[in-house]
This record gives C-alpha cells, structure tokens and sequence, in this order.
C-alpha cells in the first residue's frame, strides 16, 4: 500500500472542510482548529512545495483569517495572490493594508520587475501602462530583505535563534 503524503493529507483534509462547510473554512474569522493546517502549510512552504501555493490561494480566497496569512504569502504565494493582494491593499481594512504591501512585495521580488509586469497585465483593469510600470517600480523599491525584516520569523533559517532576539527585560520577569 502506498503511504499518503501529509500534503496529499492536507489537500484532502481541506477539500473535505470547504465542501462540508465545517472547519476554519466555515468562518471568515480565525478558526480554533487553525493549528491544524498551519503547521502543515509552513512545512509544505519550508519544502518549496507547489501546493503550498494552492492551499495559501485558497485560504485567501475563502477569506481565512489566521495570524500567519500574509508572511506565508510572502514566502509562497504566486501569481494567483498578486490581483487579490492588490484588492486587500485598497479596499482591506487599514490594519491589514502594510502587510499585504509587505506580502505583494515578496512576491514582486521573486518574479522580478518582467514577469511582476505581466502578472499586472494578464488582470489589467483597464490600467494604462505608465501605471503599471510605475507600480512594479513602487513595488520592487524594497529588497526581500526588507521583505525578510518585516516578516522576520517567517523567514528565519535558526529557528533556535529567536530567543536570543526577545528583550532580556522580559525574559528576566
């Protein structure tokens, strides 16, 4: 018997939560049972899994809230995250509105000034060039890693590192 893989597991466990309406995909706040997908999602992202990126769209188009939603995005997300992005960063809440920059941002980094250009075309509302052109450029002003600053745990490689970062005062109460 082939074993299943714990991403083939999540896929399925996700397929079944949207379907039955049950789970964190019934509720557009965060879900109790978050812990149940996002371990599994930041392993699939730590892997360079593909369907890291489908499940982070997913989420993101069921309006899944979850604490990890915009620095996964970051790391993971591709060209299907950048038009929703770009609606999240103009008619989001403001509180969500710097971190969907910062989300935009790593992604823009990864696909390069070319391809983030074509990504802006291939969903073109109606945009004039100059626009878009002036967009990518606004966008890729920042490097990944001012994206890696900003989403600093997410992107930490010595997870054993982090303490070391907390505020001796706090440690120390």
């Amino acid at each position: 018997m082939d074993e299943v893989s714990p991403a083939s597991r999540l896929d399925s466990w996700a397929r079944r939560m949207r379907r039955s309406g049950s789970g964190p995909f019934s509720s557009k706040r965060a879900h109790p049972k978050e812990a149940l997908f996002v371990g599994s999602l930041w392993g699939l992202i730590d892997l360079g899994d593909r369907r890291a990126a489908d499940t982070l769209i997913a989420l993101f188009l069921d309006q899944i809230t979850y604490y990890e939603k915009y620095g996964f995005l970051s790391r993971a997300g591709d060209d299907r995250a950048v038009i929703p992005l770009l609606a999240e960063i103009i008619e989001g809440p403001d509180q969500n509105k710097a971190d969907a920059t910062w989300a935009l941002t790593g992604i823009a980094q990864r696909f390069g000034a070319d391809a983030f250009g074509d990504i802006l075309r291939a969903g073109d509302q109606g945009q004039h060039e100059d626009d878009i052109k002036t967009f990518v450029q606004r966008s890729l002003r920042y490097s990944q890693a001012d994206v890696e600053h900003h989403f600093e745990i997410f992107y930490a490689t010595d997870a054993g590192g982090l303490p070391s970062r907390i505020e001796p005062a706090f440690l120390n109460r």
